[in-house]
């Protein structure tokens, strides 16, 4: 390992040397797209159960405001009947926006479930479009249909046969199919929705509290958009007037999305900022930032005091901007007499002390360079040089909350000690504690000792990974110290695991 890592270094010294004498091209910004987007939302009584702060309600409002003037929203709201359904409406004007909310706001939660009647009135809404934009449906259930008590007449057979032939449409029209199962316990019908969206191409997640139902579909809708979503950070507002700072992952950004969302009420967001715009309701704001700032921006919050506030940025990348070209005034000569003066005798040059000093310095930058290559040869090729790595220590703990197989908490520990330099996984931390659970994404997950009895934490999960209250990106290294607290939750299952790391 140790004669790879020599020729690595090796490589990367010349490639510092000589990296500048390669051509640099960067990508243009990828073109913003318009977006169909049709909401199918389970509104049987059961949703009074699992939705009981009416947060897939608020969700929608949420990405009505997200929209831009060219995008369009359409609803279809059923139980064992269409109960309200909402042609796909432009997000021209305040007006219109506002029209759909107040409507989403009348919605009640009752009767059962038709999947297969709700699902179909969607897909045709989008097939039947003249003009076609990127379309999806996005369909929110918290479980299967169920028409024991209907009086609508249907039976199970009608509603499989329209969910079929729902599907069918959408494969030939090309309309992706993302299903969302919102649970406040482990979903049991969460394969049932998996088939549904596997044959279009779409996607399945499941939704067990807000943060992870934010975070499935603001970044589900920006991918059609050609923005990134990330949520920066978790906080707790204190009745008072409180600075968000912002920091952008991109140089460039054409444009921003910023959406604050609130457990409690959000009484005033301030941005200072002239190109933007702040939309709102009782639980959540949107602003929205033209070309702002190339490092970040910030504004003031004020919220009810002791709730949680999530902050989701999505960033639209931009082009570099171009230098206007520097323009050099030529001079106008200006006619002047010539004054009669005497030709001076021409001195013969000195070529040969010229010559010297030239060859002296070309000399001497050879020698130079063979000293410092002979040196770096030496370095790496004359001996072999012993480096310390840092060792894992102390202990880490873990305990679940809301495990997908409805165990008991159980609780977990590993001596990190016992575990290699190089680092390991969370899959593989589970396979030393011999427990065997069927959750996603767990090779995603790793760990690597530091020094100062510190330990890093690198992930590309889709699920959330918290320190603390605040969110760690996908592939961004974060030091973990004595005392911090993780908590990780798993896109697909309505499940976390807490982890603490002590000495």
């Amino acid at each position: 390992m140790k004669k790879y890592n020599k020729w690595f270094v090796l490589t990367g010294i010349f490639l510092l040397l000589f990296g500048s004498c390669i051509p640099v091209f960067s990508k243009a910004a990828k073109e913003e797209k318009a977006c169909d987007i049709v909401f199918a939302l389970d509104i049987s009584g059961s949703m009074k159960n699992t939705d009981e702060n009416r947060t897939a309600i608020e969700t929608i409002k949420m990405v009505i405001d997200l929209c831009d003037e060219t995008d369009r929203v359409g609803l279809v709201a059923y139980n064992d009947t269409i109960a309200y359904c909402y042609e796909l409406t432009g997000m021209k004007t305040e007006e219109e926006r506002n029209r759909l909310k107040e409507n989403i706001d009348a919605i009640e939660y009752k009767g059962e479930t038709d999947i297969g009647l709700g699902l179909g009135q969607a897909v045709e809404m989008l097939a039947g479009q003249k003009e076609k934009n990127n379309g999806m449906v996005i369909l929110l259930s918290d479980g299967k249909t169920d028409l024991e008590h209907s009086t609508s007449g249907r039976t199970l057979e009608q509603s499989e046969a329209d969910l079929q032939a729902a599907v069918e449409l959408a494969k030939e029209e090309k309309i992706q199919i993302h299903t969302i199962g919102f649970a406040s316990e482990y979903l049991e019908d969460g394969d049932y929705l998996t088939v549904i969206s596997a044959n279009t191409g779409g996607t399945t997640q499941i939704a067990a509290s807000p943060l992870q139902l934010n975070q499935i579909i603001q970044p589900m809708i920006f991918t059609y958009k050609n923005g990134e979503s990330k949520t920066t950070k978790v906080m707790e507002t204190t009745g008072e007037n409180q600075t968000v700072e912002i920091e952008f992952q991109y140089k460039y950004v054409k444009k921003a999305y910023i959406s604050v969302l609130s457990t409690g009420s959000i009484h005033e967001i301030q941005t200072g900022l002239e190109e933007s715009q702040v939309l709102h309701s009782q639980k959540y704001a949107i602003i929205k930032c033209e070309n702002p700032e190339e490092n970040g921006l910030s504004f003031q919050l004020n919220g009810t005091p002791g709730e949680k506030v999530i902050i989701n940025v999505i960033e639209v990348k931009g082009s570099e901007p171009t230098k206007a070209p520097t323009v050099t005034p030529v001079p106008t000569k200006v006619p002047t007499k010539q004054p009669v003066t005497a030709t001076p005798v021409p001195m013969e040059k000195d070529t040969g002390m010229i010559e010297t000093v030239i060859w002296s310095m070309v000399a001497g930058i050879g020698i130079f360079t063979l000293g410092g290559c002979l040196l770096i040869v030496y370095l790496f090729f004359g001996k072999e040089r012993r480096k310390e790595y840092p060792q894992f220590q102390g202990k880490l703990t873990g305990q679940f909350i809301d495990l997908k197989s409805k165990n008991e908490s159980i609780y977990l520990e590993w001596q990190l000690a016992e575990y290699p330099e190089e680092g390991v996984t969370l899959k593989e931390l589970f396979a030393g504690a011999n427990f065997q659970e069927d959750l996603p994404e767990i090779d995603r997950l790793c760990f690597y000792p530091e020094k100062n009895h510190k330990i890093l934490l690198v992930h590309c999960m889709e699920g959330g990974v918290f320190l603390g209250d605040d969110n760690i990106p996908k592939n961004t290294p974060v030091k973990i110290t004595t005392g911090d607290t993780i908590y990780v939750s798993f896109a697909e299952n309505s499940s976390e695991l807490e982890l603490k790391y002590t000495l």
